[in-house]
């Protein structure tokens, strides 16, 4: 998308460069990270009037539901032979699982 491309092309790579959506440099553990004020910029020509951000538990559904899609590929090119693998492994490695899609033995 074009927004990526702007921020590439201003210089907003990441951690490695220094600046992205954030700015890199010193330690930050435990603080916020300062947002780059160039990738703001950017990012603001890019919303849409009225929008809001998702809810916390949409970001779990989505989040979520990226792995199932991904498990289902899985699933049809016999990587994994069982969809319950992949419910034991997200629950296991993630917070990110929202709780009405754990079965109830977990």
């Amino acid at each position: 998308p074009r927004v990526i491309e702007e921020l590439m092309e201003s210089g907003c790579l990441g951690r490695k460069s220094g600046k992205g959506i954030f700015m890199y440099g010193g330690s930050s553990k435990g603080g916020a990270r300062q947002v780059n004020p160039v990738a703001e910029q950017i990012l603001s020509r890019y919303r849409v009037a009225g929008q809001q951000p998702p809810a916390g538990e949409d970001v779990q559904w989505r989040t979520y539901l990226r792995s199932v899609n991904e498990a289902a590929l899985c699933l049809q090119e016999d990587i994994i032979a069982n969809p319950v693998m992949v419910i034991s492994v997200s629950y296991l490695v993630s917070d990110t699982v929202p709780s009405e899609a754990v079965p109830s033995s977990f």
